[in-house]
């Protein structure tokens, strides 16, 4: 009876847990130390090097929306195209997954992924909602799990599977923020109460569950960072924005997305941390405001960078994406002819030269890559 009393007890405390109810000594009090107009890559990240995914008419790329890196292969989410593509090391095509429909194994969208290391599965979070099982060497369908509720991205760990809930569906606010499932026996749980919801169907770009060691989980108009692990979550870091605060004032009405963004880009306030890339020393993220931001381990601080060029080559970085699953690389996706124009007539290693020679306006995009440090 004990047991079960204190089982009850945990389920609710995993319900209700977050920074604002979180103590001191659960969690890491943040300052952001504001903003640097420019830095060079080579203050926060390393190994720089040119990679381009082959292209051919079946693995062209409209838009990566996140990338898995694991054991030398990357996935690919291209939300806009429905697809999911795999590439080995070297950026040679392995396969495509792109099975729209209603059949066995079909979806209508592909809202996220993941990948199951113990099971070797890719998990495809689908609409109608469901998580679809990928064989993760050839991209091959297996099975299904059917899913109730409306959800936007994906992780898991070796025990459980992680979703994030939409907060607000059918013009009602959900019970929570997080499903999960646990893997032996895909009971599910819902935790971590909802915020009250002030920006119905405004997201800002990014996801907010990441496929990192370990999994973070951010949400909008939450200054924490989670850990998920085990089936639950635990607060990390509480970022103090300062000036960026979002006004708790102004939490009392509702917005639509254009009033909210024209209102937290004139006054510089933070509603959305997503993207987060973890390293040893640093995580590295973004924000619903421009600019990279990096949350420093060792100094307890929050600094942000307007601009990031690349040393080696003179130009900024565009187009951040972090790369999940193994290692700690970050990828800068920029057009080849865009790439081709900012270099100009720069002197560059052979390697680089044969690259771009090799592309053109139709191949997919050139990526730069780099390690967080």
């Amino acid at each position: 009876m004990k047991r079960k009393f204190w089982i009850i007890i945990l389920s609710v405390s995993l319900l209700i847990v977050g920074c604002g109810q979180a103590t001191q000594n659960e969690t890491l009090q943040i300052p952001y130390i504001g903003s640097v107009k420019s830095v060079a890559d080579t203050l926060i990240m390393d190994s720089f090097e040119m990679l381009s995914f082959e292209s051919n008419d079946n693995s062209l790329i409209s838009k990566m929306d996140r990338v898995i890196k694991y054991e030398g292969r990357y996935y690919v989410l291209d939300k806009r195209m429905k697809q999911l593509l795999s590439f080995d090391s070297s950026g040679n095509h392995l396969f495509t997954i792109n099975t729209v429909g209603n059949g066995i194994g079909e979806y209508i969208s592909l809202r996220d992924f993941s990948i199951d290391r113990e099971g070797r599965w890719l998990l495809l979070l689908v609409d109608p909602s469901a998580i679809l099982y990928y064989d993760l060497l050839e991209g091959k369908y297996d099975h299904k799990l059917a899913l109730d509720g409306y959800y936007n991205t994906i992780t898991n760990d070796n025990q459980s599977i992680y979703l994030e809930k939409s907060t607000y569906i059918n013009n009602e606010l959900s019970s929570s923020s997080i499903t999960v499932i646990r893997k032996s026996d895909t009971v599910m749980n819902d935790m971590l109460e909802p915020l009250p919801e002030i920006a119905p169907y405004c997201y800002y770009q990014g996801v907010q569950m990441s496929a990192t060691d370990p999994l973070y989980f951010t949400r909008k108009f939450d200054d924490c960072v989670y850990k998920l692990s085990n089936g639950g979550l635990e607060p990390l870091y509480d970022i103090d924005w300062k000036k960026s605060t979002f006004p708790s004032s102004l939490k009392e009405k509702t917005y639509e997305c254009e009033e909210l963004n024209k209102l937290t880009w004139e006054h510089g306030y933070v509603w959305s941390i997503s993207d987060l890339q973890d390293s040893e020393e640093n995580i590295l993220f973004r924000t619903n405001i421009p600019g990279l931001f990096v949350l420093s381990k060792r100094m307890h601080s929050v600094e942000s960078y307007d601009l990031i060029f690349n040393a080696s080559l003179g130009i900024p970085l565009p187009n951040y994406i972090p790369v999940d699953g193994d290692g700690n690389e970050v990828f800068f996706v920029c057009p080849v002819y865009v790439l081709k124009e900012q270099i100009g007539d720069r002197q560059l290693p052979n390697e680089m030269i044969t690259l771009l020679e090799s592309m053109d306006e139709d191949s997919n995009p050139l990526i730069l890559k780099y390690n967080l440090k």
